[in-house]
């Protein structure tokens, strides 16, 4: 097993772990399990070369975003711009912010520069409704934070960038002191939720710090 391409097949082999959500009335979003073709399509053609040490790094998947695609903050309609024979046109506004980040950013260089990642590889859901990692019950917070920091090791990344508060927050007290966790970015659903109508600036916003020479490698 992958434990970067395919992170969350960690959380769906996991029984204790769903059986644990479920005695919560917690769901896990499982919906791109049939999009296997299509996050190996672009593990391929963009992390084919190796993983890059700058990793942005948000909540967990939504249900209408990265639940569906598997891919961290892409909806259909995105995915169908980077990648060959995708037909689904299935939008999410945040995905949309952050495909416009990527696209002015250069998509190859993007991807050649940072690791998209989430604390949780999977998201969840409880009546109806998203359900961020923060809140789930703590013996399921501590799998949560088993699983990223097994990611991490993989990565072993310099600077982890946060989209959003809360990830920031997470990031300083799981990763060790020598990881560079300053840097933190509005989350995309924030900007997509309460400053759409402001998003050009947002998008200038994203781009001058991800710009900074000193992530490059």
């Amino acid at each position: 097993m992958n434990l970067i391409r395919q992170p969350h097949a960690r959380y769906l082999n996991d029984h204790a772990f769903l059986r644990l959500l479920g005695e919560h009335d917690i769901g896990v979003l499982s919906d791109f399990v049939s999009e296997d073709r299509v996050i190996n399509d672009f593990w391929d053609t963009y992390y084919g070369a190796g993983v890059p040490r700058v990793v942005l790094c948000g909540l967990n998947p939504g249900r209408f975003g990265a639940g569906q695609t598997g891919i961290p903050f892409m909806d259909f309609a995105s995915l169908g711009q980077l990648l060959p024979g995708i037909t689904r046109q299935d939008h999410e506004r945040s995905a949309g912010f952050f495909f416009e980040v990527v696209s002015a950013f250069g998509v190859t260089v993007f991807y050649r520069t940072f690791y998209v990642t989430n604390v949780s590889a999977v998201g969840f859901v409880r009546s109806g409704r998203n359900l961020n990692y923060p809140d789930l019950p703590a013996p399921a917070l501590e799998t949560v934070k088993q699983r990223f920091l097994e990611e991490m090791e993989v990565v072993q990344p310099t600077h982890v960038i946060a989209l959003g508060r809360q990830v920031q927050k997470t990031l300083r007290q799981w990763l060790p002191a020598e990881v560079d966790c300053s840097r933190c970015l509005p989350h995309p659903a924030w900007v997509a939720t309460y400053r759409l109508r402001e998003k050009v600036q947002w998008v200038k916003h994203y781009l001058n710090l991800l710009s900074r020479h000193k992530y490059f490698h």
